[in-house]
């Protein structure tokens, strides 16, 4: 699993958006997605091997800052893939987003459950 961080000042229900569409583009999918209030999410995908560069030339050209280690780790992921004659490998991403803004913390009711 390739541990990917990245902050943004853009708009948050926009990079989601943004952010699922590039992974769909990129022939992968979403196997987890959390939010933490409008602070951060949390988002676990698979994408075929050959095609995680361009994930991640998308996700940058979208306004997403990476961290370096993350995008080490897909590069290297990327150059065995091209080494290798075997196809069809996949690579899993678990990816930390954060959202940089001066809008206060969402808050969200919790229903009562009766019991």
């Amino acid at each position: 699993m390739i541990y990917l961080a990245g902050i943004t000042k853009n708009d948050r229900q926009g990079m989601i958006t943004f952010i699922k569409e590039v992974i769909d583009q990129s022939g992968g999918w979403i196997s987890n997605f959390t939010l933490f209030s409008n602070i951060s999410m949390g988002v676990d995908f698979v994408i075929p091997a050959g095609n995680s560069l361009r994930l991640l030339a998308a996700l940058e050209s979208g306004g997403l800052q990476l961290n370096e280690s993350g995008r080490r780790d897909i590069e290297t992921q990327a150059n065995l893939q091209d080494q290798s004659s075997e196809t069809g490998s996949e690579v899993t991403v678990r990816m930390n987003v954060t959202f940089v803004h001066d809008d206060p913390d969402l808050r969200i009711p919790i229903p009562a459950i009766p019991g």
